[in-house]
């Protein structure tokens, strides 16, 4: 992820990463009853908060978490104890999940009945700003997550999208490319959600406006007969060709044989633009030779007289 991303979760923990390796060098290995409430000292150290009295984020921008990287993470728990402590917010007598809904989960499948949290004051816009920052620094949200995110932040909190990249790190067009991921059709937002196709793919799809072309071309690369640059390079074919001005129309015999005329008298290239009422001729010269010879052909000869043209022809180039 960006370094603004890692910068903002590094002023959200600021020095709490090493208290908690030197109070947690061991693994956490905890009594059946649930602990007291230990308030967080004013300086900031984490607290031990029982699980029982932790609740989810409310505004948790991730959907589902994989069971593999869960049993990860409880395998690195039980060997290395808990590097980082969790943040959470009071509510009452209870806490909310701002950041580190993993830890918890693995903890408790840990049996543990207490982890050591940070606790600060979050209103429900930080809340869900600081899960998504968590989230996308350690690539955990998928892209529907992720554009069902950035529409929350903008819906709810009335924020622009390029307020939305502001908060989040990203710019502006990448997060607009990742909220058009939300006008896909349902069965093709549940591949994305899973990872059988990427996002990339997904912006793809969107140039192709039969969805139920959409979701053969989708259930095709899932299968493996499509990748995702011969998607893109389909999408490319079918999107519709810039609109150029019409040429000119074909010259009328008799501009044509004018030209041709003059061109034979004078021994040069002519262009002729124009109809029997207006227009302009251009003749080219190579060299002062010429340019002499020209001069002399008009000082001594006669134009050819154009033959009768329809008025109604348009222009032409002779050369």
């Amino acid at each position: 992820m960006s370094n603004k991303l890692g910068r903002g979760l590094d002023k959200l923990f600021a020095g709490a990463k090493a208290k908690v390796e030197a109070a947690e060098a061991a693994p956490v290995v905890e009594a059946p009853k649930a602990p007291t409430v230990v308030v967080q000292p004013a300086g900031g150290e984490p607290a031990r908060i029982p699980l029982s009295k932790i609740d989810p984020n409310p505004w948790q921008p991730r959907r589902d978490f994989r069971a593999d990287e869960l049993d990860d993470l409880v395998t690195s728990l039980r060997e290395n104890g808990l590097l980082q402590p969790v943040t959470l917010r009071r509510r009452a007598d209870r806490f909310e999940i701002i950041a580190g809904e993993r830890r918890v989960r693995a903890a408790r499948l840990l049996e543990w009945t207490s982890i050591p949290a940070l606790v600060r004051e979050a209103d429900d816009r930080e809340m869900l700003q600081l899960a998504i920052l968590e989230n996308l620094q350690r690539s955990d949200l998928n892209p529907m997550d992720v554009a069902a995110a950035y529409r929350r932040l903008m819906e709810e909190f009335r924020l622009t999208q390029e307020e939305v990249s502001k908060k989040v790190g990203s710019s502006r067009s990448q997060v607009a490319n990742t909220l058009r991921l939300l006008d896909l059709q349902a069965e093709i937002r549940v591949m994305l959600s899973k990872g059988e196709i990427t996002a990339g793919a997904g912006r793809a799809l969107l140039a192709f406006d039969d969805p139920r072309r959409r979701l053969e071309l989708a259930r095709q690369v899932v299968a493996g007969s499509l990748t995702v640059r011969q998607l893109e390079e389909l999408a490319q074919s079918t999107r519709k060709p810039s609109v150029r001005p019409p040429g000119p129309r074909p010259s009328a015999p008799d501009i044509v044989e004018l030209g041709n005329s003059i061109a034979r008298a004078i021994g040069m290239k002519v262009a002729i633009r124009g109809n029997a009422d207006r227009g302009t001729m251009t003749i080219r010269y190579g060299d002062k030779r010429q340019l002499d010879a020209l001069w002399r052909a008009f000082s001594t000869k006669p134009v050819p007289k154009p033959r009768p043209i329809d008025e109604d022809e348009d222009d032409t180039i002779v050369t």
